[in-house]
């Protein structure tokens, strides 16, 4: 399909490829990725048309902020408690922030989206609107498949392509993401 804005997606994807040659992406990744990327019109459709921005703060919260979340985030805080601990400890973050972040983002890991990762931020990155932001996460996407981070052909999140518990975007993850556990 024909984006409203931007170049043709097949000539946007060869322009994306060329960059991530330059950026040392290897080819046999790159040829994965874009054999597995397609245009999503619905992405388009729902980036021009988020209801968060045309609400008040009060609306928003008192929609985002509910009892279920408030009581599930504390059960979740003493259910795993030592492991937040640890991360008060080493990063200096709460639990209370972090669950907060949890449950607004993907309600404690229930919804975590269901569109192709790499096709929705290839969609964004050839929209007009915030293509420089989205180039950017399409080739940190693709360098979290050469990692073996991200797969190509199942990675599924949110329709703005955060993926995960908490919804980060892939440069967040090469920017912020360690590996807690340290199984790889």
């Amino acid at each position: 399909m024909q984006p409203d804005c931007g170049m043709p997606f097949t000539v946007f994807l060869d322009e994306m490829q060329k960059k991530a040659i330059k950026g040392g992406i290897s080819l046999k990744t790159i040829s994965k990725v874009i054999l597995n990327t397609e245009y999503l019109a619905e992405v388009i459709k729902l980036d021009r048309n988020q209801k968060a921005f045309r609400t008040s703060f009060t609306n928003f919260s008192d929609r985002s902020v509910s009892d279920y979340r408030l009581v599930y985030g504390k059960k979740k805080i003493q259910k795993y408690r030592a492991l937040f601990d640890i991360i008060w400890k080493k990063y200096g973050i709460p639990p209370e922030v972090i669950v907060s972040f949890w449950a607004m983002e993907t309600d404690f890991g229930a919804v975590q989206g269901n569109f192709h990762t790499l096709s929705a931020l290839a969609t964004l990155a050839n929209d007009c609107r915030r293509s420089e932001l989205f180039q950017l996460q399409f080739l940190d996407a693709m360098q979290l498949v050469q990692n073996k981070i991200l797969d190509s052909e199942t990675s599924v999140g949110a329709w703005a392509g955060e993926f995960g518990q908490i919804q980060m975007l892939p440069s967040d993850i090469i920017a912020f993401g360690t590996d807690g556990d340290g199984d790889g």
